[in-house]
């Protein structure tokens, strides 16, 4: 745990404080974060299309029952959070946003 990101995303994610999981995320999730006992799954994919939502939690719960991932033992709750930009350029970030 404990990446250092060269992308802003990875930047972002550091600046808020949260631990980047080793490790290749599932499919659709750019970053697995933890913080304060909250494990985030972190995706750029900004859409209300519920066939790609359920795409998305589908791959989490995939590898979360994966006994082989890395998931911090005192981990309380879990979510998706989103990433995006206003074509700005500057990356924002919207916890719990799925």
């Amino acid at each position: 745990m404990g990446n250092v990101c060269d992308d802003p995303i990875g930047r972002l994610l550091e600046e808020d404080g949260r631990e980047i999981l080793d490790g290749m995320p599932p499919d659709g999730w750019c970053a697995i974060t933890y913080k304060d006992g909250c494990l985030a799954f972190v995706t750029a994919i900004d859409t209300d299309v519920p066939e790609v939502r359920e795409r998305l939690r589908r791959s989490m719960d995939r590898w979360l029952s994966d006994p082989d991932n890395p998931v911090p033992l005192d981990v309380l709750r879990i979510r998706a959070d989103l990433v995006y930009t206003y074509g700005d350029g500057v990356w924002r970030l919207r916890e719990n946003a799925y």
